[in-house]
């Protein structure tokens, strides 16, 4: 059952009689973690753990798409040749009533706590905008609940992951961690704003077109000037992501070799110990396409061996959009990885 609030964001709610709140503990707290549509955490550990997303229009050419973080409708779009660069694309940002929308829509009524993980500030208008939509729902969704008799208070915070891709799908896979060994409330929020520094991840585009028209793109912060000069020889950039900023640390010639070192860094990562036991990859493509990129296989055995999950998704339309068709993104949580 879904909170009523969706139109009591448009109507005076009056207060009840104020009653008896009942305090939140380990025991009652019940908390569910939402993402937006650019965060590559695997559909399926979603639904299991009751992964909340929000839904955003991307548009590729004359084609409208609205990604809700559904693989099947994101490989249908990829195996349909929509992610092109000859084909403009258009993202439609989600704005506060997006969010606040979206949310409403969302929250169920046994709720006491949400925690929304939002792209990188410097990427995307994602997390101010989810800031400002996130206060007004709380406050609604407190009203309905005074009139409702329900005894729960609701919070919710919001966490600029300070990364992209397969980089917020880290943080978020952490925070579902965090949610199931009780953890809740401020303590959460803390735990997070932290684990996002220790976040790396690696960004490969083989169309380097895609950031040379995004210069909003994380990633195109660091690739500026050397892009037409890098492209005419066939040199690609590898980028590093964490803590909200993007840095080219490799440049290497041919697509294959850079996909590679994307995943040589990923089994470097594992090696040196995570701080929360999943990797994420992301492809703008079908992730069984991966299985031709050498370094694949070590990167599977290396998981495998020190019993890592893998968690493989294509690459949310939102972020391909900006990064183009066979982007890939690899990702850990790691205190003792230096890059």
């Amino acid at each position: 059952m879904r909170e009523n609030v969706s139109t009591l964001l448009e109507t005076p709610t009056r207060f009840a009689a104020t009653q008896r709140r009942v305090e939140i503990t380990r025991e009652n707290a019940i908390v569910r973690v939402v993402v937006d549509p650019a965060c590559d955490l695997v559909e399926d550990f979603r639904k299991r753990y009751d992964v909340s997303m929000m839904s955003q229009l991307v548009q590729f050419g004359k084609t409208e798409l609205l990604d809700r973080g559904d693989h099947s409708e994101r490989l249908r779009a990829y195996s349909g040749n929509l992610v092109r660069a000859d084909l403009d694309s258009k993202i439609s940002a989600l704005s506060v009533n997006d969010i606040r929308d979206n949310l409403a829509a969302t929250i169920e009524h046994n709720w006491t706590h949400a925690v929304v993980i939002a792209p990188a500030t410097a990427h995307s208008a994602t997390f101010v905008n989810a800031v400002q939509a996130s206060q007004q729902v709380a406050v609604v969704v407190n009203r309905v609940r005074k009139s409702s008799v329900n005894p729960f208070a609701f919070h919710i915070g919001v966490v600029d992951s300070g990364n992209i891709a397969a980089g917020e799908a880290v943080l978020a896979f952490d925070a579902v961690a965090r949610v199931h060994v009780g953890l809740f409330g401020d303590r959460l929020i803390h735990h997070l704003e932290g684990m996002r520094l220790l976040v790396h991840n690696f960004v490969v585009t083989r169309d380097t077109h895609y950031i040379d028209r995004d210069r909003a793109h994380l990633c195109a912060q660091q690739w500026g000037g050397w892009s037409r000069f890098l492209s005419t020889f066939g040199w690609l950039p590898v980028f590093h992501v964490t803590g909200g900023r993007a840095h080219m640390i490799k440049r290497l010639r041919g697509y294959e070799a850079a996909v590679d070192h994307a995943l040589q860094r990923g089994i470097d990562g594992i090696n040196a110990g995570l701080k929360t036991p999943a990797l994420c990859i992301s492809y703008a493509g079908d992730p069984a396409e991966l299985d031709k990129f050498p370094r694949y296989a070590a990167l599977k055995e290396a998981a495998r061996h020190k019993k890592i999950r893998l968690l493989i998704s294509p690459m949310s339309l939102v972020e391909a959009a900006r990064l183009g068709r066979h982007a890939i993104s690899v990702a850990f949580a790691s205190s003792n990885y230096r890059p």
